[in-house]
């Protein structure tokens, strides 16, 4: 005859949360900056863990004392997970290898008369691990932009080197004309100073002996000639030869006694 209120409402409660399954973070209680209890979480009470401490686990529990083996949960990790999990009678969920990020883990009850009690919540973040920071990132860049450098300078002093060398091809290639223009000069020269040499100055030689030999035939026979003014003209044109000749020839082939 006593009327019962089946709806009586009670509180889902995270009592514990463990990290690495080693240290106890978390025990159960909030408290405001006043050091009063309340249901919402601080925010010093937001922690933040390194990469290598990503295992977290979570105990949790219902102020719903009338037959607690009845009572059923269902949890939702946001930001890792999309939807609440089954109802069911564990109390208790792990989660290993957390990626880097911002999380909060939700969890509800259900008594016996399906009646819901309030949900707890507990919000944490997970650092990145050390080679995904931004310092990391700046290393990479720096890294990256020093490798671009460094091939950009390979690069040029790659062209440089081809430059140089098609440089120094072309120089010994005018080397080599200048040569065979000097050696093709000088070679002209030596038979042109040869030809005079040894065919005009043996051809002038040749006519001065011949006037001297007729003149001497005309005095013979009592013919007064005067051909004394030819042969000077043919002996300055025999030493104008000579001279010509002389000068054509390079002085290290005089100085071999080539001429």
């Amino acid at each position: 005859r006593i009327p019962k209120d089946y709806h009586v409402p009670y509180h889902t409660l995270i009592d514990r949360v463990t990290v690495n399954d080693t240290q106890v973070v978390f025990y159960g209680n909030y408290a405001d900056a006043n050091g009063l209890l309340t249901d919402i979480q601080p925010g010093n009470y937001k922690l933040t863990f390194p990469y290598e401490r990503n295992n977290i686990a979570f105990s949790y529990t219902a102020t719903s004392y009338e037959y607690p083996e009845k009572t059923v949960f269902s949890h939702w990790l946001e930001g890792l997970e999309d939807d609440w999990s089954p109802w069911g009678p564990e109390s208790d969920k792990a989660y290993n290898d957390l990626p880097e990020g911002t999380y909060t883990f939700h969890t509800r009850s259900k008594n016996l008369y399906d009646t819901l009690g309030k949900e707890a919540a507990y919000t944490f973040t997970i650092l990145p691990p050390w080679y995904r920071t931004w310092w990391a990132y700046v290393l990479y860049a720096c890294a990256a932009i020093g490798m671009v450098v460094l091939i950009v300078r390979w690069q040029v002093g790659r062209a440089n080197r081809k430059q140089e060398a098609a440089r120094e091809l072309e120089r010994q290639q005018q080397r080599a004309i200048l040569q065979t223009t000097v050696e093709t000069q000088e070679s002209e020269r030596i038979r042109i100073a040869r030809d005079l040499h040894d065919e005009v100055g043996a051809l002038l030689s040749t006519v001065k002996m011949s006037l001297k030999l007729s003149q001497r035939k005309l005095a013979k026979d009592g013919v007064e000639t005067s051909l004394d003014e030819s042969t000077e003209m043919l002996d300055s044109a025999i030493g104008s030869v000579r001279q010509i000749s002389h000068d054509l020839l390079p002085p290290s082939l005089e100085s071999l006694g080539i001429c």
